[in-house]
């Protein structure tokens, strides 16, 4: 399955923000929804056909769960084969 992430919740303080919650649609089922980064981690990492995307067409860059040494795993892009943060320049809610 496949999900196009659409919208970022922030949390955080002034100094550093990070992602809580997103929102998505399906590009199977053009179905929609919002999960907690915690359960989107998860997802991404109970099967391989499980794939989350930010844009569309040629500019779609691939979702990745990042592992830290210290703290929870995150979600990011990576475009280009570069770290990038597309996730950050998502609308808002």
């Amino acid at each position: 399955m496949s999900i196009r992430i659409t919208a970022v919740h922030l949390v955080g303080g002034v100094t550093h923000q990070h992602i809580e919650e997103v929102k998505w649609d399906t590009v199977e089922t053009s179905g929609s929804g919002q999960s907690s980064r915690a359960s989107i981690v998860t997802w991404l990492d109970t099967s391989t056909t499980n794939v989350a995307w930010v844009g569309a067409g040629a500019n779609a860059v691939r979702v990745h769960v990042v592992r830290p040494a210290v703290g929870e795993p995150y979600i990011q892009t990576v475009a280009d084969g570069q770290w990038a943060n597309n996730l950050l320049s998502l609308a808002r809610y």
